[in-house]
């Protein structure tokens, strides 16, 4: 389900549909979580959505582009090919979302959920860390996520306000695009700040 059998980091992965390897033919940048939280965070939501989605009749097919189409959650794949591949059928349509999201480079105390727009998925980043991220609009400015950054996507309410990620506490060494574009962003976010 969704990638891994939930609760059993070492399982055989079994994935939902094919890789999407980098256009350039070179590696992808890893989309493994930033962190133990990120990690810890994972695990949990695959347990919580596969027992949102088991049927009466037994156990359904629990693979991402399910659990998106039926529950409205996404986790993204600690495997890259398969987390560009999965960010771009499932986000590509630029949805409103709730992230549970650590921060750029895991940087936030603890992650803490914002609602976003997805404008943008890319599978690549300039600077020594090359990384699939996501663009972002929280309504008044745009940014980036690190897909390694992020423990969860929830579909959100198209009417919902986005939080305003504010500018002014993001780290200054940053080395990525994505976390160039969010260095100004995180302020809000950092202190729990949400919009309803």
């Amino acid at each position: 389900m969704l990638g891994q059998i939930p609760g059993l980091p070492d399982a055989e992965m079994i994935w939902d549909g094919s890789a999407r390897p980098a256009g350039d033919g070179m590696p992808l940048g890893a989309t493994s979580p930033v962190n133990e939280a990120i990690n810890e965070l994972r695990q949990a939501a695959r347990i919580q959505v596969a027992g949102e989605m088991y049927d009466a009749a037994g156990p359904i097919a629990m693979v991402a582009d399910e659990a998106w189409s039926r529950a409205g959650w996404w986790i993204p794949a600690d495997d890259a090919p398969h987390a560009v591949r999965q960010a771009h059928d499932l986000l590509g349509d630029r949805p409103q979302v709730n992230v549970l999201w650590a921060g750029p480079g895991g940087t936030l105390p603890e992650p803490t959920w914002v609602r976003v727009q997805v404008t943008e998925v890319n599978e690549r980043s300039t600077g020594p860390q090359d990384v699939p991220w996501l663009r972002v609009f929280d309504g008044e400015s745009l940014f980036g996520m690190r897909l390694s950054d992020i423990a969860v996507v929830r579909r959100a309410d198209p009417a919902a306000t986005t939080t305003a990620i504010d500018a002014g506490s993001a780290p200054a060494d940053t080395d990525t695009e994505a976390d160039r574009e969010t260095d100004t962003r995180a302020a809000a976010a950092a202190r729990g700040r949400r919009r309803a």
